[in-house]
């Protein structure tokens, strides 16, 4: 469902700006630099479609050191559990072959019990 809602709200945001590009193409504005010196006149419509890019860019950048991040974890939960599986395997076998040595010990006890009677 979340997926659907982000992908209805960037197709809203693309409409809307070619909205502003279609309807506002002669509406400029000046940035002034002071490291350059200069002044930057910009079309209102192309501001808005560099600012759309490159915050597009970076939330896909981000998304993507988030899912990095995510599949590390997942992949070392994956790990550790496979680890603990196998060492639930290995107590179980170690437990059954104490259990047989306790058998037969055991038995051996009674054999000598009823030997020495």
């Amino acid at each position: 469902m979340k997926k659907y809602l982000y992908l209805f709200i960037c197709i809203v945001t693309l409409l809307l700006i070619v909205f502003l590009i279609v309807l506002l193409p002669d509406v400029n504005f000046r940035i002034y630099t002071p490291y350059i010196k200069k002044s930057l006149t910009f079309n209102l419509s192309q501001y808005s479609l560099l600012l759309f890019t490159l915050s597009y860019v970076s939330a896909l950048f981000f998304s993507m050191l988030y899912l990095l991040k995510r599949n590390s974890l997942i992949s070392s939960y994956e790990k550790r559990y496979e680890k603990m599986s196998v060492n639930k395997d290995e107590n179980e076998h170690q437990v059954r072959i104490l259990e047989n040595k306790v058998k037969t010990l055991e038995a051996a006890l009674k054999q000598a019990l009823d030997k020495n009677k």
